[in-house]
C-alpha cells in the first residue's frame, strides 16, 4: 500500500530540511558559534639571583675517565760481565719463575798484576729477574755475551691500564689519587687498581704545546683481561666531610681562591674565600664564610668581563668624538 503525502506536508518536510541544511552551513562557514581556543599562559623565567644559606655537607672530588689495558713491555735480560756461552737453560715460550737459571758462560778475570799468573776463568749464571714467559733468546753456546745486552727478553703477563686527563680537569689530580677502581668493558666486575703513576707522560702532547697529562694503575693478577679492550677509570682524589660547601653557581672561580656576594642585613658585601674540593656541582669553602651565612647564588661579576661591550672600548654613537674617557685611579 503507497503512502501519500499531501501538498502541506511536502511543505512542512521542505522547511524542516531547509532550517537543518542552514544552520549547518551557519556553524560550518561563519564559525560564530565555535569557541576560540584560549592559549596557556607561559610563565616568564626569572633569573634573578636568590639567596642562599651556606650548608654544611661533604664533598666527594672523583673523576671517571675513558681508560685502555695495556701490556707491561717484555723485561730484558742482561749479564753484567760478558764472556763466552757455555749452557743454554730454556727456550723462548718457556715459563720461568723468578731467579730461576736462564744460562751460563765462562768469565775472565781481568789480570790485575802482570808479575803474576792470570787468574783462572769463572763460570757465571745469569738468572731470571722476576717470574713470566721467555718471548726471545738471544744468546747460543759458544758465542759471546756482552755486558748490557739483551740475552733474553721475558714477558711477565702483567697489564695496566692507562687513561688520559682533559687540562679542564687537571686541577682535580693536583694531590695523589686515594683510590682507583676500573671497569672493564665487558669484562669482570669493577675492581680495585693500584696506581702505578700520574702526571705527565710521555705518549706525546695534550693538544696546546704541552706533556699529555696521564694516569697508570696496575691491574691484579687473575683478572682476565686483553691489551687493547676499553674501560672507565674511576679517581677518587680526595674527600672531605663536615665542611661549609656552597653551589659551584654561587662562586667566581673554582680552585684556589674565588668570590661571593654576601647578604647580611639588607646589603649585599663582594667577599673573597679559599676554595676546596668540587665534584662538579658544589665546593667546599675552606676560608672566608662560615656554615649559616647568605649568599647569592650566583656569581659576583668581574668588572673586567663584564660591561655593555666586554669585546672592547664602548665609543659611543660618534665613533669615539663624543665625551671623553675619564680614567679612574
Amino acid at each position: 500500500m503507497g503512502i501519500w503525502v499531501n501538498r502541506a506536508g511536502k511543505a512542512a518536510i521542505l522547511l524542516v530540511v531547509a532550517g537543518v541544511v542552514g544552520a549547518t552551513g551557519y556553524l560550518a562557514g561563519n564559525g560564530a558559534a565555535a569557541p576560540e581556543p584560549v592559549a596557556e599562559r607561559i610563565p616568564e623565567a626569572d633569573f634573578s639571583p636568590r639567596v642562599i644559606k651556606v650548608d654544611e655537607g661533604t664533598i666527594v672530588s672523583r673523576l671517571v675517565l675513558d681508560a685502555t689495558v695495556q701490556a707491561d713491555p717484555a723485561v730484558g735480560v742482561r749479564p753484567e760481565k760478558g764472556g763466552e756461552v757455555t749452557k743454554v737453560y730454556v727456550k723462548a715460550g718457556d715459563s720461568v719463575v723468578k731467579g730461576q737459571t736462564l744460562l751460563s758462560f765462562k768469565y775472565q778475570p781481568p789480570q790485575s798484576d802482570p808479575k803474576k799468573k792470570p787468574p783462572k776463568p769463572q763460570t757465571l749464571y745469569l738468572s731470571a729477574p722476576a717470574a713470566g714467559k721467555i718471548r726471545s733468546v738471544n744468546a747460543h753456546v759458544g758465542t759471546p755475551v756482552s755486558p748490557g745486552d739483551p740475552a733474553f727478553t721475558v714477558d711477565k703477563g702483567l697489564f695496566r691500564a692507562v687513561a688520559n686527563v682533559e687540562s679542564k680537569n687537571v686541577y682535580k689530580l693536583y694531590n695523589k689519587p686515594r683510590s682507583i677502581k676500573l671497569q672493564i668493558d665487558h669484562g669482570p666486575a669493577p675492581f680495585d687498581c693500584r696506581l702505578l703513576d700520574y702526571g705527565a707522560g710521555t705518549g706525546g702532547d695534550g693538544g696546546d704545546g704541552g706533556a699529555e697529562v696521564k694516569v697508570t694503575c696496575r691491574i691484579p693478577l687473575g683478572k682476565r683481561v686483553f691489551a687493547g679492550l676499553p674501560g672507565k677509570m674511576s679517581i677518587l682524589t680526595d674527600k672531605a666531610a663536615g665542611v661549609p660547601v656552597v653551589p659551584l653557581s654561587a662562586v667566581l672561580g673554582q680552585n684556589g681562591t674565588g668570590y661571593v656576594t654576601v647578604v647580611q642585613d639588607g646589603k649585599q658585601e663582594r667577599r673573597k674565600v679559599k676554595l676546596g674540593l668540587n665534584d662538579g656541582e658544589k665546593v667546599e669553602i675552606r676560608e672566608g664564610l662560615e656554615v649559616g651565612e647568605r649568599i647569592l647564588d650566583r656569581a659576583p661579576e668581574d668588572a673586567a668581563f663584564s660591561g655593555p661591550d666586554s669585546n672592547g672600548p664602548n665609543l659611543g654613537e660618534n665613533g669615539g668624538q663624543g665625551e671623553p674617557m675619564v680614567i679612574m685611579p
